[in-house]
């Protein structure tokens, strides 16, 4: 399976008249980005009512099976969104499930 990834990439990548060792080393940090994604870590309120009043506690949650595709920055590099990575991860034969 891992080597049919790396011919799709090859070819979605626009490799195909690249120096083997270039494409070889494009395909491998493609293939390390989808590998190296982490669950996202979304942010809920839990709410306390207790005498009259309302408390919001928030908790952060982490996602293990399921991942949020959306315009969220990266938690590890600043100034990233996860668009591109969790898309990329999606069409990788690894985890995570999106």
């Amino acid at each position: 399976m891992i080597d049919e990834y790396a011919h799709v990439l090859r070819e979605s990548l626009g490799l195909i008249d690249t120096e083997p060792g270039d494409a070889a080393r494009q395909i491998a940090e493609a293939m390390a980005t989808s590998v190296g994604l982490h669950a996202a870590t979304p942010q809920v309120d839990a709410i306390d009512a207790e005498n009259g009043s309302i408390t919001l506690n928030p908790h952060r949650l982490r996602a293990r099976y399921a991942m949020r595709f959306g315009e969220e920055k990266n938690d590890g590099t600043a100034g990233r969104f996860r668009g591109d990575e969790v898309r990329q991860a999606f069409n990788s034969p690894f985890r995570p499930f999106v």
